[in-house]
C-alpha cells in the first residue's frame, strides 16, 4: 500500500479519535490511546510481534 495512503488512513483515525464520542468511550473503557502515524505504528507492530514470539519460544 502507497504511504501517501498509509498517512491518509493514519490521519483520519488520528481524528476519529479526537472526537468527544471516541474520548468518552477511551474513558470509560480504561483505554490509553497514542498517536503514531504509519511508520512508528510499523515498528511498534514488529516489536511486539518479536516479544510474543520470544515468549511462545519459552
Amino acid at each position: 500500500m502507497p504511504m501517501e495512503l498509509q498517512q491518509q488512513i493514519a490521519d483520519a483515525f488520528h481524528e476519529a479519535m479526537k472526537t468527544e464520542h471516541y474520548q468518552a468511550y477511551a474513558r470509560s473503557a480504561g483505554v490509553t490511546d497514542s498517536w503514531m502515524g504509519p511508520e512508528e505504528y510499523t515498528e511498534f507492530a514488529y516489536q511486539i510481534s518479536e516479544v510474543a514470539q520470544q515468549e511462545l519460544d519459552k
